[in-house]
């Protein structure tokens, strides 16, 4: 079983990055290419939150994505 871990600081030009990084795990594990744009979608919300409270309450602790296959 792969894992890919992502860290970035709470910046939010990083979240593309992550939303990208987790459609490219996700379509080398096989997921299907119309769950994909749901892939993206999730992985940004997320990140996009975490970004948002790390700043907000002055966390200087990187954000961090796991993607397990």
């Amino acid at each position: 079983m792969a894992t890919v871990e992502l860290r970035f600081s709470a910046q939010p030009e990083h979240v593309r990055t992550a939303r990208l990084v987790a459609a490219a795990v996700a379509r080398r594990a096989g997921v299907d290419e119309a769950v994909l744009d749901e892939v993206r979608l999730a992985v940004g919300e997320a990140c996009s939150r975490a970004v948002g409270l790390h700043r907000s309450h002055g966390i200087t602790a990187p954000v961090s994505v796991v993607l397990t296959e």
